[in-house]
């Protein structure tokens, strides 16, 4: 994984915009059912910005665009995981 670049930011824009992320009511909820809340939020809206998301991790991940396609969902579910790990990409959302 090559670290994240300006450019990189834009598409994690993009990508929250067209997948509607917001933050979830919190009101007298931990951290740990928010977060939840959001992955599945994230996850039910991934569709709408698939191409964006293969771009990103492919991107990131110095894969092709058919590379992408044709990656199963384990490694993909991975590389999503290294990602968002990322200081740079926690940061992003705070």
């Amino acid at each position: 994984m090559r670290e994240l670049l300006n450019e990189d930011m834009f598409l994690l824009s993009e990508i929250a915009d067209k997948m509607e992320v917001s933050i979830p009511d919190t009101k007298g909820k931990d951290e740990k059912q928010i977060g939840m809340e959001l992955i599945f939020k994230m996850f039910t809206k991934m569709y709408k910005a698939k191409k964006e998301i293969n771009s990103l991790l492919g991107n990131v991940f110095n894969k092709s665009e058919d590379e992408m396609k044709k990656m199963h969902l384990k490694e993909t579910k991975d590389l999503l995981k290294v990602l968002l790990k990322k200081e740079e990409v926690l940061n992003f959302f705070k």
